[in-house]
């Protein structure tokens, strides 16, 4: 997959959404233990999660300032683009 939504992308491992989901607390404890998993060379490393009944996909990467997080809501219309090096996570099935 060169480039698409985020809806496509998670789409693309053939699996229902709520699957594919972290918690919270999974994604803290996956950046803390594991901290070698995530580059310091600004790659944005995402998470799908879900509250209530909305999906988000949260972002956790490195800049010059340094570590930080941010969110997307899965029905964001922005393409995502190959060419940034995004690393999209799955929970192991």
């Amino acid at each position: 997959m060169s480039e698409g939504l985020l809806r496509e992308i998670f789409g693309y491992f053939g699996a229902d959404l709520d699957s594919l989901c972290f918690t919270q607390h999974q994604v803290i404890c996956l950046f803390k233990k594991n901290r070698e998993l995530f580059t310091d060379d600004g790659t944005p490393n995402a998470f799908l999660c879900k509250s209530k009944n909305s999906y988000y996909v949260v972002m956790i990467c490195f800049s010059p300032e340094g570590w930080y997080v941010d969110f997307r809501w899965l029905s964001n219309l922005i393409v995502w683009r190959a060419q940034h090096f995004y690393r999209f996570f799955v929970p192991k099935r």
